[in-house]
């Protein structure tokens, strides 16, 4: 009975913790941060790594339809993602209060910001890429995600403050909290039967 209530407890926290499915991408020798699979946008998990180069380099075509985030609402739901569960201070490195330790920023940089791209449009005349930009500062109060364009030709590599945030549908099987939840309540529900159970059994002994 206690190992079963214990089973339980040990479910329902699962399912209110949204960092148990991250796992951070880290480059063993130069202990840079190149990303993170098991992301939490919205209720759905993703992958995310970071590139640099043109809009085109990285994704192939530049172009939304190959934006995983195609809305400002959705791309900055992901920019926040990002700031909340990947671009944090742990054992792994202090990726929150050291932005330079972010593939494509500077080491000495105070503040960087991973693009996440949702739309193509024109300034001046211009072709840019819109996007939802999680600047990450070296203040916590600095950390905050902000709309942003960048040029469809400019790249990033050049620019020690930008870095692509590349997202794609999770490799990583982790149940979501709702379906932790049930789980959890069945094995609660299940808990209590037993014990009306073995009360009752006591009661007629």
């Amino acid at each position: 009975m206690k190992k079963l209530v214990g089973l339980c407890a040990l479910v329902t926290g699962m399912a209110f913790s949204n960092a148990h499915a991250v796992m951070l991408q880290v480059d063993a020798t130069s202990g840079i941060l190149t990303g993170a699979t098991g992301v939490n946008v919205g209720g759905h998990l993703y992958d995310v790594a970071f590139m640099e180069g043109t809009c085109a380099d990285v994704f192939g075509v530049c172009d939304p339809s190959h934006f995983t985030f195609t809305t400002n609402t959705s791309a900055s739901v992901a920019a926040q993602a990002l700031l909340d569960q990947v671009l944090i201070d742990s054992a792994l490195g202090l990726f929150d209060s050291t932005p330079g330790l972010t593939l494509g920023c500077d080491p000495l940089a105070t503040a960087c910001n991973m693009i996440t791209p949702f739309e193509l449009t024109t300034s001046n005349s211009n072709p840019v890429v819109g996007g939802s930009f999680a600047q990450n500062h070296f203040n916590e109060e600095g950390d905050f995600p902000h709309y942003g364009q960048l040029g469809v030709s400019d790249d990033s590599s050049l620019n020690t403050g930008l870095t692509w945030a590349v997202w794609s549908a999770s490799t990583v099987d982790v149940p979501e909290p709702g379906t932790l939840m049930l789980l959890g309540a069945g094995l609660f529900s299940l808990a209590a039967t037993r014990g009306r159970k073995r009360s009752t059994r006591q009661l007629t002994d």
